[in-house]
């Protein structure tokens, strides 16, 4: 048996409720679905028949603004004057912060500027002591090259050194060297300082001056003044000597000058023994009854007395060869 589609559609079921019939001229059910084209003028689409339309959406209903109710009072003219003055300090603040940008910028050119200055003045003294390094390398090398040949002698001529010398190196040389001048220098200083002491100090007729050691010298001088009228008084120059302010002449350390202790005056001994003898001459001398009558020449026949500490004909010892062209002092006593 052979089936068609018509008789197949048509002996379907119909829908339950949705109207129709069973129509035998097509062997089936029919259905009927009216619908109705939408009428102008009416906004969306109606709903098929048999069926109930939705009810319609809710409108939204408009925001409800709440009120409010704000009031702004006038400002005060203490607030108005405050709000003025700090517009006034914010001005001068921006200001303030441009001219420091201004002067952060100058600095910073003049810094860069014055590192070129220094660099180039830097480059320009390293160039002018290349020289300078030049002659000092060229002086080391001189002076390594005399050590050099300092060194050969002393090892050449060691034998002939040794017979005479302990050391033969040149160090050694140079310290034994140094340090008998050293006691030379010394010797020569105390000796020049008793020198002083006797050369420049007035005898009296009835006092002796006394040089029995170095040590201690005694000398007995009479009072002397400085310029201003002040009394001098005896010192010894310091390491760095001193200067005489009459005669201007530079004294050596340990010298023995004259200082007044008021004024600050300093002269040596031949100057102030000199300005002594002015201030004598220039006093007035006594009447011609007064003073004694003086010999016109001392009698060959007086007795003068030399009393150097050491009998007459007391053999003199040979001087040994160290002390061979060296003055030789002793303890010695003179007498009027």
């Amino acid at each position: 048996m052979r089936h068609h589609p018509e008789q197949h559609f048509a002996a379907a079921m119909p829908s339950p409720g949705i109207p129709g019939g069973y129509d035998p001229q097509l062997v089936g059910y029919t259905h009927q679905i009216n619908v109705t084209p939408p009428s102008l003028g009416v906004p969306g689409l109606q709903a098929p028949q048999g069926l109930q339309m939705p009810p319609p959406l809710p409108l939204a209903s408009p925001l409800a603004v709440p009120s409010l109710d704000v009031s702004l009072d006038p400002a005060s003219p203490e607030q108005l004057n405050d709000l003025a003055a700090k517009g006034k300090q914010l001005e001068a603040l921006q200001n303030y912060y441009a001219s420091l940008q201004q002067t952060l910028q100058a600095e910073r050119e003049c810094a860069s500027g014055s590192c070129d200055k220094v660099l180039m003045k830097l480059r320009e003294e390293v160039a002018g002591l290349s020289p300078s390094l030049v002659a000092l390398a060229e002086n080391v090398t001189q002076s390594s090259q005399l050590a050099q040949d300092i060194h050969r002698w002393f090892v050449a001529n060691g034998p002939r050194i040794r017979g005479y010398q302990e050391s033969t190196d040149p160090s050694g040389w140079l310290a034994e060297d140094t340090k008998e001048l050293l006691q030379k220098v010394d010797s020569l200083g105390l000796r020049w300082k008793q020198l002083q002491a006797v050369a420049f100090s007035e005898l009296s007729p009835s006092r002796a001056v006394e040089v029995s050691t170095a040590a201690s010298t005694t000398t007995t001088a009479s009072t002397r003044f400085c310029p201003s009228g002040h009394a001098m008084s005896v010192f010894t120059a310091a390491k760095d000597g001193a200067t005489c302010q009459i005669c201007g002449a530079l004294h050596a350390p340990g010298s023995v000058l004259m200082r007044c202790d008021l004024c600050g005056h300093e002269a040596c001994m031949g100057c102030t023994a000199k300005a002594a003898d002015l201030q004598v001459s220039a006093s007035p001398l006594p009447a011609a009854r007064d003073r004694p009558k003086q010999p016109e020449t001392i009698p060959e026949d007086l007795p003068v007395s030399v009393d150097c500490g050491t009998p007459v004909g007391t053999p003199m010892a040979e001087p040994s060869e160290e002390e061979t062209g060296q003055p030789q002092f002793t303890s010695f006593h003179i007498r009027r």
